[in-house]
């Protein structure tokens, strides 16, 4: 990514007047960050909705226990009731379980990516300063 920002930079530096190739090189920057970002939006959507699934299965779960604890009436049995419970558990776990992993992935992208774009902005910079890339 780096290196096809030097490329254009170089190039453009080399083919047009300064303010046009410093637009030039905004653009490229701009559309490589574009593509390093490509499916963040997807992994940003699964950190979010999985703990909402998550709660929707606790939800579902309760309610399917107080229903066992309203059918049973005054005898109710605990272990009539584990069911939902469980279920409400175990949901909840999963959204958690898909979640966690999803929010670290993709603040660790998030950051590469980042930092990618301070890097390639250091380069154009000394670039049109005439310094070595």
């Amino acid at each position: 990514m780096r290196a096809r920002l030097v490329r254009a930079a170089v190039t453009a530096r080399q083919t047009r007047p300064e303010a046009k190739a410093r637009e030039e090189t905004t653009r490229v920057a701009r559309a490589l960050l574009a593509e390093a970002r490509t499916g963040l939006r997807a992994l940003e959507v699964i950190a979010t909705v999985a703990p909402l699934l998550g709660l929707l299965g606790t939800v579902l779960g309760m309610i399917e226990a107080f229903r066992v604890l309203e059918a049973s009436g005054a005898r109710a049995d605990p272990s009539a009731l584990a069911g939902g419970i469980w279920e409400a558990l175990l949901t909840t776990a999963a959204g958690m379980a898909v979640a966690i992993p999803a929010a670290l992935a993709l603040s660790w992208f998030e950051s590469v990516i980042d930092r990618a774009g301070h890097e390639m902005e250091d380069l154009a910079t000394r670039i049109f300063l005439g310094g070595e890339a």
